[in-house]
């Protein structure tokens, strides 16, 4: 399984609100992993409604990771 290649572009995006440097890092990479691995599954075994619903729950929590870290507004 190859799930470094599928996490590596996401880690590099989400790097730039320093998720990864919070006191959540250690829960959101490793939620965030899974994630990964549950659309990887799915992918795997043919079943896109699983990984439709893999991913959009993977991404709907990286929405809320991503809002709850997110930088204050400049001005």
């Amino acid at each position: 399984m190859q799930t470094a290649s599928i996490t590596a572009p996401k880690r590099t995006m989400v790097a730039s609100v320093r998720i990864f440097r919070t006191a959540d890092a250690g829960e959101i990479k490793r939620l965030s992993d899974a994630g990964h691995r549950a659309v990887l599954r799915a992918l795997e075994t043919r079943d896109p409604a699983g990984a439709a619903a893999a991913a959009a729950t993977h991404v709907a929590q990286t929405e809320v990771w991503l809002r709850k870290h997110r930088p204050p507004a400049e001005g």
